[in-house]
């Protein structure tokens, strides 16, 4: 950001993104306070209050960088395009157009444009639109064995390394999340496929859509997993459990509440040396939930 400044201190560009015009976009939070009131001393507290910092709220704006020497591009118009023109826009030089391309691909479900992109991912080309045409496939689960292994060889080392992202993505973590999303009441062999992998577990269906919605089993699932990881005793997967538990949203908070519960109910042989005054663990104890915050205290 060495190019844009501002005398107001309450700018706080938190985004940059590129538009599908190829200009530059910022995003600006626009904000005047940003800590915890637990950070929050007295002398803060009176530089805030004399400078207004707390006023000003829901003021965040979006900044359009235009390039003097260059004009904008021409407006997309890939929700209308053909799959074959979808296909050629994963080689766009402007990745907004290839990242738009790829989920339209996936969302369609073309099976005519199976053939073509398979052929795309395997051709010798540029190694971009090439990694695009993987996750499409990946994402419509007809990226088949031959290809990937043929994918894993490659010599370009993005293509080779983006293959094995893939291949351990349908490892035994994401079997499990895809059994447990329609019937949490896995049994204990499944859980046994990702014994030392709880923790990637919980935080893939931390960002699953379906286990936005509390259910009994899930929460007993959940539960089930972080009492494990808390019986192990291991700082630093206990550390990044509690950040996990951290980090859910208030809309979530059914999964912090049975992480919490969970981790109470883990029997540790020994005590548990966490990190020096442990930010997430802090931010739980100063939940707006009673039973996460009575937790996090009795911890």
């Amino acid at each position: 950001m060495d190019f844009l400044a501002s005398t107001d201190e309450r700018f706080r560009p938190v985004n940059l993104y590129t538009g599908p015009d190829g200009c530059l976009y910022v995003c600006d939070l626009y904000r005047g306070i940003l800590q915890h009131k637990l950070y929050v001393t007295s002398f803060l507290r009176k530089q805030i209050l004399d400078r207004g910092l707390d006023k000003g709220l829901g003021l965040g704006r979006i900044y359009r960088v235009v390039s003097e020497a260059k004009p904008p591009g021409p407006a997309p118009k890939l929700a209308k395009a053909s799959s074959a023109d979808l296909i050629k826009a994963l080689s766009h030089p402007n990745g907004w157009w290839r990242d738009t391309a790829q989920r339209l691909l996936v969302d369609r479900k073309d099976s005519t444009a199976l053939l073509p992109l398979r052929s795309l991912a395997l051709s010798a080309g540029p190694p971009l639109p090439r990694l695009h045409a993987m996750f499409v496939l990946d994402g419509l689960k007809q990226l088949d064995p031959p290809a990937l292994t043929a994918l894993l060889a490659d010599k370009d080392p993005r293509i080779a390394a983006a293959a094995i992202a893939i291949k351990e993505g349908a490892g035994p973590v994401a079997a499990l999340l895809t059994l447990a999303t329609t019937d949490a009441n896995v049994k204990d062999a499944d859980l046994a496929t990702i014994s030392g992998k709880e923790v990637d577990f919980i935080e893939r269906a931390m960002g699953s859509e379906p286990w936005e919605k509390e259910q009994p089993d899930r929460v007993a699932l959940l539960k089930k997993l972080a009492a494990k990881i808390a019986t192990e005793a291991k700082p630093d997967r206990v550390d990044e459990l509690i950040d996990l538990a951290a980090c859910q949203a208030t809309a979530a908070q059914w999964r912090q509440r049975a992480l919490v519960s969970g981790m109470l109910e883990g029997k540790p042989p020994k005590e548990v040396a966490l990190k020096e005054r442990s930010a997430p663990l802090v931010k739980l104890s100063f939940s707006e939930d009673e039973q996460v915050r009575a937790g996090a205290k009795g911890s």
